[in-house]
């Protein structure tokens, strides 16, 4: 049996592409590719900010047993503009995941998402949680965060996955 892992992110994990007139899903290279090795829950949408996912997360964590779970959030937050909300709530996420043993992956905001007004914010705001706990992270760009710094989204796939297997 695969191990489970959950992802709670933006449009990173959440491809929606409009076809015939319709809305539909399709998963994206590293979403196949985690699929392989693990039974994969992706609860990401482009509107889930981190008061959502933390409700979800106490809702669905509840019914099932994961290992990992890789939190992609804040785009959704910047929208919202409260930086206090985004850090009590991921914090909380954070918190909730380690109760439960549940190893936490901490991705930062994308280049295009970085340009917006106020993201640099939320983003020293992921980039502090993740060293004050101790989780992984990934970052694109970012000169000080070592060796999780990616480049591209070839690199942001493999780190992605070379972090989870």
């Amino acid at each position: 049996m695969k191990n489970r892992i959950a992802i709670f992110g933006g449009n990173m994990f959440a491809n929606f592409l409009m076809g015939d007139q319709e809305w539909y899903w399709q998963k994206n290279k590293m979403l196949l590719k985690l699929e392989q090795r693990y039974t994969v829950d992706n609860f990401s949408s482009s509107s889930l900010d981190s008061g959502k996912a933390l409700r979800f997360m106490k809702t669905f964590m509840n019914q099932r047993k994961y290992q990992q779970c890789i939190l992609a959030l804040g785009e959704a937050d910047i929208i919202k503009g409260d930086t206090e909300e985004f850090k009590n709530n991921l914090t909380a996420i954070i918190h909730e995941l380690k109760e439960r043993q549940v190893c936490p992956l901490l991705i930062g905001l994308s280049n295009e998402v970085l340009q917006k007004e106020n993201a640099l914010e939320f983003q020293e705001i992921i980039h502090h949680l993740a060293k004050e706990e101790g989780i992984p992270y990934l970052q694109q760009n970012v000169a000080d965060t070592e060796e999780y710094t990616i480049k591209n989204e070839t690199q942001m796939r493999r780190a992605v996955l070379n972090s989870c297997l």
